[in-house]
């Protein structure tokens, strides 16, 4: 799952530098799209994800992964990608990324319950 979690964090492309100019609507629209269709078409590669998960619970995490972010991402953070050549700034990932994948991992990717597992003398 770490490996999914990097995937989505270098394709979201979208650092965050302290500034408050939000994205304008037609920006962030264009935004989740492409972060969607990113999402969607990397998980879908990915044999494992296919086996753990449904389209639909695929589907969720990818539509809340690309709106979080977005709710994040200034158009500062977009010009800075681009004039920095798709770089994140320093610590970008533990702030940004990493937490929003694991919000949106635990609330639509569901995982088996293995309490009886654990407690099972093996």
């Amino acid at each position: 799952m770490r490996k999914l979690v990097l995937v989505l964090a270098i394709l979201a492309m979208a650092p965050v530098n302290g500034r408050a100019t939000p994205m304008d609507e037609a920006t962030r629209k264009q935004f989740v799209g492409g972060a969607m269709k990113v999402c969607l078409d990397e998980t879908n590669k990915s044999e494992f994800v296919k086996r753990m998960w449904s389209q639909s619970d695929i589907s969720n995490y990818c539509g809340c992964y690309s709106v979080s972010v977005s709710n994040i991402v200034t158009q500062e953070d977009l010009h800075y990608i681009m004039a920095n050549h798709n770089q994140f700034p320093p610590g970008y990932i533990d702030r940004v990324i990493n937490p929003t994948a694991e919000y949106c991992y635990k609330k639509y990717l569901p995982q088996p319950d293995v309490s009886d597992v654990l407690k099972k003398k093996w």
